[in-house]
């Protein structure tokens, strides 16, 4: 006996129905069905909604629900069925209900039918138990408009045995670096976006991850600012000063990440226990276009970024996995993914097309053997993606398509196979989905007998301890695969080939990344350089392949990020210094405008050897703040020398180009050469006068012009001709000596 209720707007004044009425114009919900398995003594339940979409009223329609006895064997009749839009009036009906009365333009109204299960006639033997195909056909004055093809599942007694389901849902941003580049667009998206979509449905239980951690790792979002204290006048050339600290340090408060960025790492680090995740390259950088073109400096901290986010959350992946797109699906581009470190690569579908039939499915795995190594690919089941891909907020009739999952599940595990079955899902854009949608069919696929709904790491474990076989009889346990693959017989398909990032994009990534680690190696708190770094690594990602145009904006925006946090640390420059003594310190003042204290070493060289300087000078310079340091510089010579200050780190790699400031060199002496001759002739001097006191001298010797006595000389001290050598006297002088 088939029981039903009625529910109606009431009884509409009878018009006759035109003849022209077209049944395409009434729409038909399915609003619930059930149960998941329909045992003998069960009752088959269904809610629908009819709704005239029509300009005219639809008179006395009623419901008729029809079955087919026959089982499903083949996947394919699945679709067969659903894909027929002509009204079913095949067979008598099963069931038969009437709405109360007419149903006016625009109005709905729903229909409960309740049919047992001894009524459908279906056989209670073991093995033919499965897939039932239903309709439910809107019928008025005996005639059929339009019909709703469901299915349900028969399990009779005695019936074991079954399949392992999961789902890997793909847990990223479309745009990694949205909440740096653009933080209000960012708190939409995970507020009440895309982004948000993909958090709830990640949050499902039973639901796996493939998890972008840098969701797990928000940046710490700090903007360069001015110093609060700067010098406002050239420093005292003659000064020796110390460095100076602000008076209020970080008066800007504590760097943060964005709210709505740490509010979705809290949501998913709390919601992974008990689930498979995956980790993916960090906001998607491209490691395989990163190592070809020779970018180590970003590849590595790509790796370590990964790293750090995993050990901060305390989220431990399964192991490292990437998913490769159908246009890019060679066996080239497999085994570049297979060097990088991949431990997993999910795959189109149709890779594992080959080993699948409508008799016998597979499960989702195909194990790539190549001179890398081996490497499980996850080849999601194709009916159940694409079945899934269509639970989204604008479904028409969501309930549909969570009966459409759990037939095709049904007609897996009914499929004559000893061997046991792991079936994954991928749904090809989880931000589109409505999350209500995906948890009611996550609970359908839970209660279904057939059906084991296990974690993704049961098959990624049997695919790494070799406890797969491509046999459908195997009773070992072992799980059933589409086999092993070379790398040189992965069919590609027509138009597909291997892409990269443009290499000139690549090559300013890289050489910002190593600036950018230049300074971040001086940092106190590295935390400054987040967002820069995520930028370099989000214009690295394997989303700009194959778009030049787009990877060289995300280039210039990422390197635009890093030259300026790398500017924000200088030399503050002076008019002029004078050197008026044989050596004095230099003093030079470091600005930081980063949002952290830093410490750099000074090193002052001049472009001629007029000036000998000291060994560089190292300082900490407070957050945002300003410090002096005394660089010691001696004279050589006199004269205008350039001395150029560049600010390096401890290990001496430059920070900033050189900054040159005129000195003017003016010593008391011009070298220690001439200082010695004037010491050395002041010694002479002395040593004279304290020996013409020693021996008593009191006049001058007279002059002569002939030989002195050396005996009289030697005696006296007083020079005296020797004997016959005086000169006559000149005419007129005669007695002029002995006057004297």
């Amino acid at each position: 006996m088939c029981l039903v209720m009625l529910l109606g707007p009431g009884a509409a004044h009878a018009v006759p129905q035109p003849e022209d009425f077209d049944g395409t114009d009434t729409a038909l919900r399915l609003d619930s069905l059930g149960p998941a398995a329909l045992e003998p003594g069960g009752t088959l339940s269904a809610e629908i909604t009819i709704t005239n979409t029509s300009s005219q009223t639809l008179l006395a329609p009623q419901l008729e629900v029809r079955t087919r006895t026959p089982r499903i064997t083949e996947r394919e009749q699945l679709e067969q069925w659903q894909a027929v839009t002509a009204p079913d009036d095949s067979g008598t009906p099963v069931g038969t209900s009437g709405v109360a009365g007419d149903l006016a333009p625009g109005a709905s109204t729903q229909v409960r039918v309740a049919i047992p299960a001894e009524e459908l006639g279906y056989s209670e033997a073991p093995e033919l138990w499965g897939v039932r195909r239903l309709s439910f056909t809107l019928v008025s004055e005996e005639t059929p408009l339009v019909s709703l093809r469901s299915f349900t599942v028969w399990r009779p007694s005695g019936v074991s045995g079954g399949i392992r389901a999961s789902m890997l849902v793909p847990v990223s941003s479309a745009d990694p670096a949205a909440q740096v580049t653009d933080p209000t667009a960012f708190t939409a998206d995970a507020t009440a976006g895309a982004l948000a979509r993909t958090r709830d449905t990640a949050l499902v239980d039973g639901v796996d991850w493939m998890l972008d951690p840098s969701l797990l790792d928000p940046a710490t979002l700090v903007e360069p600012q001015e110093p609060e204290e700067e010098p406002t006048e050239d420093p005292d050339p003659d000064a020796t000063a110390e460095p100076t600290t602000p008076a209020e340090e970080g008066t800007a408060g504590p760097p943060a990440p964005l709210e709505a960025a740490d509010q979705m790492r809290l949501a998913l680090q709390e919601g992974a226990a008990g689930r498979t995740v995956l980790g993916t390259p960090y906001a998607g950088a491209d490691l395989v276009s990163l190592s070809e073109a020779d970018a180590p400096h970003l590849g590595g901290r790509a790796r370590i970024a990964a790293q750090d986010a995993w050990g901060g959350s305390g989220v431990t992946p399964h192991g490292q996995a990437v998913a490769v797109p159908e246009q890019q699906l060679t066996g080239e581009e497999l085994q570049a993914w297979q060097e990088e470190g991949s431990e997993a690569i999910v795959v189109p579908s149709s890779l594992a097309a080959a080993g699948r039939s409508d008799h016998v499915t597979p499960s989702s795995v195909v194990m790539l053997e190549s001179d890398a190594g081996s490497t499980p690919l996850i080849a999601p089941d194709e009916g159940l993606s694409a079945q899934v891909s269509m639970l989204t907020p604008e479904s028409a009739d969501p309930v549909l398509t969570r009966q459409r999952i759990l037939a095709e599940t049904a007609a897996v595990a009914s499929q004559d196979v000893s061997a046991r079955q792991h079936l994954v899902i991928v749904p090809e854009d989880a931000s589109a989905l409505d999350p209500e949608a995906v948890d009611a069919m996550m609970r359908d696929l839970q209660d279904a007998p057939w059906v084991e709904r296990v974690p993704l790491s049961q098959l990624l474990d049997a695919a790494e301890q070799g406890s797969v076989t491509t046999d459908p009889g195997d009773e070992s346990g072992a799980v059933l695969s589409a086999g092993t693959l070379r790398p040189e017989d992965v069919p590609v398909a027509e138009g597909a080939a291997a892409q990269r990032l443009a290499p000139r994009a690549t090559a300013d990534l890289e050489a910002a990344s190593e600036r950018l680690g230049d300074i971040t190696s001086v940092m106190e708190d590295p935390a400054a350089a987040d967002a820069a770094e995520l930028l370099l690594l989000a214009a690295a990602s394997t989303g700009h392949r194959g778009d030049e145009q787009e990877a060289r904006e995300g280039a210039d925006a990422a390197v635009a990020r890093t030259d300026e946090l790398t500017a924000a640390v200088q030399v503050v420059p002076v008019s002029e210094y004078t050197l008026v003594a044989d050596a004095a310190g230099v003093p030079i003042t470091v600005r930081n405008a980063l949002p952290t204290p830093i410490t750099v070493q000074v090193l002052v060289s001049s472009d001629t050897h007029v000036v000998r300087i000291g060994d560089p000078e190292t300082v900490r310079v407070p957050a945002r703040g300003s410090a002096q340091v005394t660089v010691p510089v001696e004279a050589i010579a006199n004269g205008t020398v350039t001395l150029s200050t560049t600010l390096t780190t401890a290990e001496g790699v430059p920070l900033t180009d050189p900054v040159g400031v005129p000195l003017s060199v003016n010593p008391a002496w011009e070298n220690w050469t001439t200082m010695a001759l004037v010491i050395a002739m002041g010694l002479l001097v002395v040593v004279g006068v304290l020996r013409a006191r020693r021996t008593g001298s009191s006049r001058r010797a007279p002059g002569v012009k002939v030989p002195e006595d050396p005996a009289v000389l030697a005696s006296t001290g007083r020079s005296q001709p020797a004997a016959g050598t005086m000169d006559p006297p000149r005419p007129g002088t005669e007695g002029q000596e002995e006057s004297r």
